[in-house]
């Protein structure tokens, strides 16, 4: 956080609705760059089956922005919507990209609360950098002017990776390709005619074969 001050906005997408294993000192030193920050910051938070929404410490919401980074997934595995949700159930990318606009950003609202994402590309799309190279100041601080800034799990040992239609891809990024597509305003849903059509024309099909078939 401190190296990231001349950032728009910081997104982490990591939990921490759990004390530091460390101890209190090592939360409380989180606490302080948070509240340094000239920087807004955004946790996630984590709804789990039951609908519960499991927030980062207490100490931690004082300080910071919170945002759902639940991502729900088709039947066939693959991730390909989000549910933006508002105020108190505000998806993690939404937030995000609202901070990036302005707290009180007027920006329009997509047609639904579920939206399909806007995917700009395979895993590793947006420009990344290890986290140990910004701490010692091999990435240039000017990169990061007034930009979006999201950290993340990207080792596949955390098992933050996940299917989408371009195939595996780290949670850090689908949140990326998130924030992108409300930035965008790229909002779209499918259709339900087509749908329909392709149920009437399997059924028409059906009868056809069922008759030709009789008459064999």
């Amino acid at each position: 956080i401190n190296a990231l001050q001349n950032a728009k906005v910081i997104g982490i997408d990591v939990n921490f609705k759990e004390p530091s294993r460390v101890g209190l000192a090592d939360d409380s030193r989180f606490v302080t760059a948070l509240q340094k920050s000239r920087v807004p910051v955004v946790l996630t938070a984590d709804r789990q089956n039951a609908g519960v929404i499991v927030l980062p410490l207490a100490i931690l919401r004082t300080v910071a922005q919170t945002g759902i980074a639940n991502l729900p997934v088709d039947a066939d595995g693959v991730i390909r919507r989000v549910t933006l949700g508002e105020q108190t159930d505000a998806s993690f990318g939404l937030v995000v990209s609202r901070f990036a606009h302005g707290q009180e950003s007027k920006t329009q609202s997509p047609p639904t609360d579920t939206t399909r994402i806007v995917y700009h590309g395979r895993d590793k799309t947006f420009t990344a950098f290890s986290l140990v190279d910004v701490l010692h100041g091999a990435v240039p601080s000017r990169f990061f002017q007034n930009k979006i800034v999201l950290i993340g799990a990207t080792v596949t040992d955390l098992q933050d990776y996940h299917q989408t239609p371009l195939g595996l891809m780290s949670g850090v990024e689908i949140q990326a390709n998130i924030v992108e597509t409300y930035l965008e305003q790229r909002f779209f849903n499918e259709p339900i005619w087509p749908s329909l059509f392709s149920i009437a024309l399997m059924v028409l099909i059906g009868v056809w074969l069922a008759l030709y078939t009789k008459r064999l």
